[in-house]
């Protein structure tokens, strides 16, 4: 007889399956991990952008103000093509 009237939710059957797999809780808990990391991602990538672009920008400078440097000291021989991409010489100081 069955003397326990749950005994059918407390003790596997054969019928039942044995399977592994995730509970809702446990994808629910991945989801919020990932979302939180998303955030400061995106939070983060701004920022990157940012100092990408002022980089690549000192690099430009650098590179041209060194051809420069070579065309006034070696006389401008080879380099005349030079004073056409130049409109106008400013300088600025930042203390």
């Amino acid at each position: 007889m069955n003397t326990n009237k749950h005994e059918s939710w407390t003790t596997p059957t054969v019928s039942r399956r044995t399977t592994a797999a995730f509970t809702m809780v446990e994808i629910a808990l991945c989801l919020g991990v990932i979302a939180i990391a998303l955030v400061a991602i995106i939070g983060v990538l701004p920022t990157g952008v940012r100092v990408q672009r002022h980089n690549r920008e000192d690099t430009i400078i650098n590179a041209e103000g060194m051809l420069w440097l070579v065309a006034i000291r070696s006389g401008s021989r080879g380099l005349d093509y030079l004073t056409n991409f130049v409109d106008n010489i400013t300088g600025s100081y930042t203390y």
